[in-house]
């Protein structure tokens, strides 16, 4: 550690003497290489690191380190450049006359770049690159170099307000109205049979351990286009699209949407983990904002679609008067929410499936209502698994296999991905399961 502390000296020393200590951003990586050791000259160094630049004209570079002499604003801007279009960052070291260039990057990535040199040599000065490689921005900046990191926007990242306006942009095509009305534009009649899918749960896993214990990923993406090549009429996604409910993960979830391009109107509803913490009460602000209303309903055919928000672990008095007043109809009805009702819980069949989850407040009444409404069928997610039971004469269809980590607390006859695709017709309904692996079998 004494020869650390006295580099970080000389360093800063160096930094005072330029007239520019740090360019203003916040560092692209932690501090890596140094973390583990929990001592004053990393807290320092990390603190120096993260000192605002006083300089305005370089505001907005993201830089780390002290500008040498004869290094100039325009090296530095050619440096953000080529940075944010190798995504990876560049530092500079003067050698006579020129400036040679290096990477941040590791042996191999460095000997790619090295193959393409002419988009370093446009640089002012720049005789010779990449000529240096060094494994972190910390150790770069230790040596004295000059580092220039990639732009936050060129990393992804955007001010709260530039968030917001594209998450706006992104969700708009797929707000439930918009989507309802291209349901409309095609009606059914009562006589005609029609096709609906059903995707569970599809947020990745919270927590990294979790993806690579009991994930696989690319699942959703690979359902949901299955699903929409098998012409229905509709997609039901059963909430818990994303780990938490914060505009960045939204954000992705609709690149995601973008990139698929689904033909099929898609529908939605909230899961627990599409509000902003994942568990409780907490705010539904972000999945309002990009989809609408948490309960709806729709007619198509012959049936009514009843969509419940049971996201917040608990159905209210007034849905559950809501809930009532919309099955008060002489169409067919199936309803769908996030979580099962409480009261159907079982530890019989499925593999344990129904002996989990379920939202309290509120369950009773809603099975007492679905059964004297003569419901056809209730689908449920939140529990990453697929079953079937039976209670009060009303069938409820767990259907949690849309992308999420499968968890080994079922029982794998029961936990795996999968989505299902319903014929709905004047007889009811009958379910086919999906499995990624193109496999298909009847649900009974």
């Amino acid at each position: 550690m004494p020869a650390l502390f006295a580099a970080l000296l000389v360093t800063a020393a160096l930094g005072r003497t330029a007239e520019i200590e740090r360019l203003p951003t916040a560092p692209l990586e932690p501090i890596a290489p140094l973390a583990s050791a929990a001592s004053p000259e990393v807290s320092s160094l990390q603190a120096w690191l993260d000192k605002p630049s006083p300089i305005p004209a370089l505001a907005g570079i993201n830089a780390f380190g002290t500008p040498g002499p004869g290094l100039e604003a325009a090296h530095v801007v050619a440096m953000q450049a080529l940075a944010d279009e190798l995504k990876a960052p560049v530092f500079a070291a003067r050698k006579g006359a020129a400036l040679d260039l290096g990477v941040i990057a590791d042996v191999e990535t460095f000997a790619r770049l090295g193959a393409d040199k002419a988009r370093f040599l446009n640089m002012p000065d720049v005789h010779e690159a990449p000529a240096l490689r060094r494994d972190s921005i910390v150790e770069a900046v230790l040596e004295g170099r000059f580092v220039v990191a990639p732009s936050r926007r060129a990393q992804g990242f955007f001010t709260e307000e530039e968030t917001a306006a594209r998450l706006r942009s992104l969700a708009a095509p797929w707000r439930t109205e918009r989507q309802l009305s291209r349901l409309e534009g095609a009606p059914r009649s009562p006589e005609d049979a029609l096709k609906f899918a059903v995707i569970g749960d599809a947020e990745p896993g919270r927590f990294r351990v979790w993806r690579w214990l009991f994930n696989e990923a690319g699942v959703f993406e690979r359902q949901l286009a299955g699903a929409d090549r098998r012409g229905a009429d509709f997609i039901m996604q059963l909430g818990d699209m994303v780990s938490r409910g914060t505009k960045t993960n939204f954000t992705r979830f609709f690149e995601t949407l973008a990139r698929l391009a689904p033909r099929t109107p898609y529908l939605t509803l909230i899961g627990n983990h599409d509000r902003h913490k994942p568990h409780g009460v907490t705010n539904d602000d972000e999945y309002r904002s990009a989809f609408g209303k948490t309960n709806y309903f729709f007619d198509r055919g012959g049936y009514r679609f009843v969509a419940l928000d049971s996201s917040a672990g608990r159905v209210t008095h007034e849905q559950l008067e809501w809930l009532d007043d919309t099955l008060a109809t002489p169409l067919k009805t199936v309803v769908f929410t996030h979580m099962m009702p409480a009261a159907i819980r079982d530890r019989s069949g499925s593999g344990g499936a129904f002996a989990m989850g379920g939202f309290k407040a509120g369950s009773e009444e809603f099975a007492r209502i679905v059964a004297r409404r003569e419901v056809q069928r209730v689908y449920v997610g939140h529990i990453h698994a697929l079953g079937v039971r039976d209670y009060l004469g009303v069938r409820y269809v767990l259907t949690g296999g849309g992308g999420s980590p499968l968890f080994p607390l079922v029982s794998p006859r029961y936990a795996f991905h999968h989505y299902l695709t319903v014929e709905a017709g004047p007889n009811g309904l009958v379910e086919t399961v999906h499995t990624p692996d193109g496999r298909t079998r009847p649900l009974r």
